[in-house]
This record gives structure tokens, C-alpha cells and sequence, in this order.
């Protein structure tokens, strides 16, 4: 994060999106993630982020846990 800066704001970014639980990195970083409770609010971010152009140029994603997503 002190390395490079533009993590710490796309972390914030992302703490601040409606119904966001928590945030974090891979290991190495190249990925930031949000947690949220439901998919429905994953999916409303992801409007959000999309409609208010808040990562222009960065790929976006959202999905289950696995094991929601294999029924275990």
C-alpha cells in the first residue's frame, strides 16, 4: 500500500460503496476486493462503480463463495 498509493484509493473506494462489509488485497496485490453480505448487493456496487465510472480502465467482477456456488 505505501509503495503504491493508488491501492490505498481504490481500497477507500471501495469501503464506500453501499453495503460493503469489508475490503482487502491478494497476497501480491494485483487484486482488491469488497465482501458483502448478498449477491444483490455485490451486483448494486458493481451498477454503482460502473455508473459513476469509479474505475475507469479496471476490470470488475462478482461473484459467490464457493461454496455457495457449488451448493455445499
Amino acid at each position: 500500500k505505501k509503495i503504491c498509493p493508488k491501492i490505498n484509493e481504490i481500497l477507500n473506494c471501495l469501503k464506500d460503496l453501499n453495503n460493503c462489509r469489508g475490503v482487502g488485497m491478494s497476497g501480491s496485490g494485483p487484486t482488491c476486493f469488497a465482501l458483502f453480505d448478498s449477491k444483490i448487493s455485490a451486483l448494486n456496487a458493481i451498477n454503482e462503480i460502473h455508473i459513476n465510472n469509479l474505475f475507469e480502465n479496471y476490470w470488475t467482477w462478482c461473484g459467490g463463495l464457493y461454496s455457495q456456488i457449488n451448493n455445499l
